[in-house]
């Protein structure tokens, strides 16, 4: 063979390997690019619209998701948290238990638990190790094996209200809520919406999820001001709904949220 025929062969074929190899770098590149534009484009298009986001908030697409429905738990779960609060009573059905100060009521779709002597006592100079307490005392009394977030924290005076939301699979569950009222570093109230005890039931057909910018840019009028955070979870819609649906709760610097429809991107309510 002619060497030099040979040579000019072997230069082509690199210079061709090259293009190929530089080409697939791009290609994985490209959707990085994207990506980070995307996040700067819609920062803007919120940003024109009235709403600035706090620093480390960035827009992420979610896979598609069911919604969650639920199935009534074994009365024995009951019963054990009855003993937890309570303590050992004969087993009689009622809707009131009560003993040493404490009592323990289920009403409609809620729980309240009581005691008046306040008996549990919780370290309030240190809020984090506050929440630590709190969030082990409700995986001891309530849900061993559940995991529970703290979702609000109020103080007035002596008085602390700490509010407690249930997870699935790292998403909030917002229906699925625990409120405890300490006064003096006492617990003296617990209450919540008899959700947390129902066993979780995820539907099979899954739909798309619309990121949380395209819903706040479509209701702009309803996300005015600063958003301190955002959040995919789950919230039961109507009242005698029988599921829950995915949400984007946006959370503003005021302390308001604004709830919208993750399916549709329709704008729910503010609170």
């Amino acid at each position: 063979m002619d060497w030099s025929r040979a040579k000019n062969i072997i230069l082509i074929v690199l210079v061709l390997l090259n293009i190929f190899l530089f080409v697939n770098i791009l290609s994985v590149k490209d959707p990085l690019n994207l990506a980070g534009q995307y996040q700067v484009d819609a920062k803007q298009a919120l940003q024109s619209a009235g709403v600035v986001l706090s620093s480390g908030i960035s827009f992420k697409r979610s896979k598609p998701l069911g919604r969650i429905s639920y199935i009534e738990t074994d009365p024995a779960v009951y019963t054990e948290t009855i003993r937890r609060l309570i303590g050992p009573f004969d087993g009689t059905d009622t809707a009131l238990w009560e003993k040493e100060g404490k009592s323990l009521s289920f009403q409609d779709e809620f729980f309240i638990y009581t005691d008046e002597a306040g008996q549990e006592i919780f370290p309030v100079e240190d809020q984090k190790r506050l929440d630590r307490r709190l969030s082990a005392w409700i995986k001891e009394n309530f849900l061993p094996n559940e995991r529970f977030i703290q979702d609000r924290f109020e103080q007035d005076g002596n008085t602390i209200t700490a509010r407690y939301i249930r997870c699935y699979k790292n998403m909030p569950l917002f229906s699925h809520g625990i409120s405890l009222t300490i006064v003096d570093g006492k617990l003296k109230k617990a209450e919540g919406s008899l959700k947390i005890f129902q066993t979780i039931k995820v539907s099979t057909s899954a739909d798309e999820i619309i990121t949380a910018n395209i819903a706040m840019i479509t209701n702009k009028d309803k996300v005015q001001g600063i958003v301190n955070s955002i959040e995919l979870g789950y919230l039961c819609l109507q009242s005698d709904d029988l599921y829950d649906t995915p949400v984007w709760r946006i959370t503003l610097a005021t302390g308001e949220n604004v709830w919208f429809n993750a399916y549709t991107g329709e704008y729910l309510k503010s609170d």
